[in-house]
């Protein structure tokens, strides 16, 4: 089984996509890879009391348009949108915040499409601290934001309440899925519960495919990036959803 793999964590033998992968399994967690958006062959249901957590790069697109499709679905247990590879959380031994920084200031019709904000993505409730960490970061400052995104979302204490044992599934597209593997073997004695859900699918919202002739982060985007969660995830019973649906065909 291959994964688009993170540069960084590709360098270290104990950190690649393979060794990532290996001790994920052998700690009991469960993957299930989806090839491409438009896979057709494999679909997923969430079940009651199960505990979502949605990963992309940056946690302003593709996770975000996850959360609002799930957001009033019942009986699950959502988590905001995390940004696992250019956000706060130094999984590489920095903060890669700066990275993404100018790419949110573009315009964005997310709000048009979905009819509410982004979510405040996890642990950036804490960003006016870390933005002061960040200007001059030391080893110990870059391990406390670490252990904050150890004990809140990727350990075994991260769900509602600190309730572990309800099955925790983490949704990731592409390289991220590396990024996580490597952030739950490290905060983790056991995966039993831990399902990660691999979507190979790069930013589309914001470099949509030629054929739908649409613009970066339009509403076309996000309803074509939309439409095939909808169908992997099993969504079209939910109210919300539908709407949503019906009023794009408007």
């Amino acid at each position: 089984m291959s994964l688009k793999v993170d540069d960084h964590l590709e360098k270290n033998q104990t950190t690649n996509a393979r060794s990532c992968l290996q001790n994920f399994i052998c700690k009991g967690g469960t993957l299930e890879t989806i090839s491409s958006l438009s896979d057709t062959t494999q679909s997923f249901s969430f079940s009651i009391g199960d505990v979502i957590y949605p990963v992309c790069s940056g946690g302003w697109c593709r996770s975000q348009a996850l959360w609002a499709l799930l957001r009033f679905c019942e009986d699950i247990i959502l988590f905001p949108p995390h940004a696992a590879r250019v956000g706060w959380d130094p999984y590489n031994g920095q903060i890669n915040r700066y990275r993404n920084v100018l790419e949110e200031l573009k315009p964005d019709e997310f709000s048009l499409y979905f009819g509410i904000e982004k979510a405040l993505r996890f642990g950036f409730e804490n960003s006016v601290k870390w933005k002061l960490i960040e200007q001059s970061t030391t080893q110990d400052e870059l391990t406390s934001i670490a252990t904050f995104y150890d004990q809140h979302y990727y350990g075994p204490l991260s769900s509602e309440s600190g309730i572990n044992e309800q099955k925790r599934i983490y949704v990731t597209f592409s390289n991220n899925t590396h990024v996580v593997l490597y952030r739950l073997n490290q905060t983790n004695v056991s995966l039993k519960n831990v399902t990660v859900i691999s979507i190979d699918s790069e930013d589309i919202i914001t470099y949509p495919p030629n054929f739908l002739q649409a613009t970066s982060r339009s509403k076309e985007a996000y309803k074509y990036f939309s439409t095939q969660l909808v169908r992997i995830f099993n969504l079209t019973k939910n109210k919300f959803v539908r709407s949503l649906i019906e009023k794009s065909h408007d």
